[in-house]
């Protein structure tokens, strides 16, 4: 397969070594580039460990100390070899055959940048529980517009991070380009990248289970909407996030680069006012101070547990609920039950730091 995993890590040598146990099993041809960012002894852990998948996977490791994700991908970007690529978690699964059908339908339609399938979120007790709380749908919104101003507006209206889909490796490149110049982290390794991708062209949604997300204890924190807009970066890296869209634009559509500016301005206040809405009309905690609160309350779990199972009743018809995708009939079956193995039956080495 010819595509490139672009996988940044830090300090998580048990999601990897279950990554690519997934992609062992799988028999996965594509290429797999490992960013690790871990402390010094967990780095030589993580590529010790690597010896095992010798024969099975085309792995290359690089230790790179100090560098965020979005440096990470830009450098594995840089050196792939291969005609496509896409970005993952290391605590996620890319699903072989959804690539598959991204790769075949970019080959084919020149004028859409990217491609992906279906995305369902796992819920999971911890990386060792061995269970899996529940599965739901993340719908990816069609972004199509003709002209690269429309999409980024209807990208920003409407946000999901486009860096999970397979793009062609000229575009990542593109994409990552300008990263070292953005200091905040939400603008200089995510938002950036998704307005450059949606601005270069049009992302096709297929069918087909293509990545399962894990919510889990060990995910990294986000901040709040306040948190982020008072902090020393914001404005600066708000001022080059707005600067290199615009440009970007200009080079799309023809027209200035005032004109571009404005319309970025406009599209990116509406993403901000909808953020800041519903977190002020829902608020919520994370899932990992609701466990954390959780264990303080006696009979916590027996309560969540029958909640669940009254829950899931309702959901008897619903393809993306988790007894329904485990079923032979599904039509996510055969690309999920590697990846139910993998969670559900195998312990995975954890070091100690």
């Amino acid at each position: 397969m010819d595509i490139t995993l672009f996988i940044p890590t830090r300090n998580r040598p048990e999601f990897i070594i279950r990554m690519l146990s997934y992609y062992q099993c799988t028999n996965f041809h594509g290429k797999i580039a490992i960013g690790d960012g871990s402390e010094a002894a967990i780095a030589k852990q993580i590529k010790d460990s690597l010896s095992r998948f010798d024969r099975s996977l085309e792995i290359n490791y690089r230790y790179l100390p100090g560098c965020n994700p979005a440096a990470t991908v830009q450098i594995l970007a840089e050196e792939a070899k291969t005609a496509y690529g896409v970005a993952m978690g290391d605590d996620d699964f890319l699903v072989p055959s959804g690539m598959g059908r991204c790769i075949e339908f970019l080959g084919t339609n020149p004028d859409y940048v990217a491609a992906q399938g279906v995305i369902i979120a796992m819920g999971l007790h911890s990386i060792n529980s061995q269970s899996i709380q529940y599965t739901s749908h993340c719908p990816q919104p069609i972004i199509s517009g003709a002209t690269a101003a429309r999409r980024l507006i209807d990208h920003l209206t409407n946000y999901a991070t486009t860096l999970f889909a397979v793009h062609r490796i000229e575009a990542w490149r593109t994409m990552f380009k300008n990263t070292g110049d953005i200091t905040d982290t939400s603008f200089g390794s995510e938002s950036l990248q998704s307005g450059l991708s949606v601005i270069l062209g049009k992302t096709k949604q297929l069918d087909g289970l293509y990545l399962i997300r894990q919510d889990h204890e060990k995910r990294h924190p986000t901040t709040t909407w306040f948190e982020w807009i008072t902090s020393e970066a914001w404005y600066p890296s708000y001022t080059a996030f707005r600067h290199y869209l615009a440009e970007a634009i200009v080079r799309q559509d023809g027209i200035t680069l005032e004109e571009a500016k404005d319309i970025v301005s406009q599209a990116f206040s509406v993403y901000l006012t909808q953020w800041i809405s519903r977190s002020i009309n829902n608020p919520t905690i994370p899932n990992s101070r609701w466990r954390s609160i959780a264990k303080q309350i006696p009979g916590a779990r027996k309560i969540w547990n029958v909640l669940q199972s009254v829950l899931n009743r309702g959901f008897n018809d619903n393809k993306y609920y988790f007894d329904n995708m485990i079923k032979p009939e599904s039509p996510y079956y055969e690309d999920f039950v590697p990846i139910y193995k993998i969670v559900t039956q195998r312990k995975f080495i954890t070091y100690d730091k």
